[in-house]
């Protein structure tokens, strides 16, 4: 073998040594284009499930507590940021959640969520999302208030379909309104909103829900 090729081997051997060290580095970053083995805790993974979403009835429910409890009954709480923001983290078994805030009123409303292929959850509290699991929840005979109250287990609690089919009835109902106010595409119970007056928020300050008689 000439001394050229022994040299442009050599440098060739380099150059692979030098590609494969830069793709472990880019492969065990945390970075931006990075991403963690499975068995790894990155700063800012969610361990377990996590939902987050906005509560408001129009008006933001600020600085109040976001109460979360699975089918299981084990309960977490958080406390909304100044706008209604919130985002409850690490439940530590898969759901279904029911989710309770109190309004300005000092009565509760309710939401529920099951978890999807994703570990985050986006679900909203406000009147729509407790007239939808209210719903279910009376027909059956049942208080929800009852149901959500203790560290009890939930004995029954409705299954994603069933949910959906409520909620499509009740947007049925309001499909023209919520189009009126530039939310058409919206979903009542995951589309991430702002308490801003505007949009979705808007429809909840134009379009209040009032139950009476359970």
């Amino acid at each position: 073998m000439s001394n050229f090729t022994r040299i442009k081997n050599i440098k060739l051997f380099k150059y692979l040594l030098l590609v494969f060290a830069v793709t472990i580095l880019v492969g065990c970053s945390g970075g931006s284009g990075g991403g963690c083995a499975d068995d790894d805790s990155c700063p800012g993974d969610i361990i377990g499930t996590g939902i987050r979403g906005t509560a408001a009835t129009g008006e933001p429910l600020a600085n109040t507590t976001i109460t979360v409890k699975s089918k299981s009954g084990v309960i977490k709480t958080v406390i909304s940021d100044a706008n209604g923001k919130f985002e409850v983290n690490d439940l530590s078994d898969e759901g279904p959640y029911l989710l309770r805030v109190k309004n300005g009123n000092g009565k509760f409303l309710y939401s529920v969520a099951h978890k999807g292929e994703s570990n985050t959850i986006n679900r909203n509290i406000h009147p729509y999302t407790d007239l939808i699991i209210r719903n279910w929840f009376e027909t059956r005979g049942q208080s929800i208030d009852s149901v959500f109250s203790g560290n009890t287990a939930i004995p029954d609690i409705p299954t994603e379909q069933q949910v959906n089919a409520i909620k499509s009835e009740v947007h049925s109902i309001v499909a023209q309104v919520l189009a009126s106010n530039g939310a058409v595409d919206i979903d009542l119970l995951s589309t991430p909103f702002d308490a801003n007056g505007m949009g979705f928020d808007a429809f909840l300050d134009n379009s209040p829900v009032i139950i009476n008689n359970r």
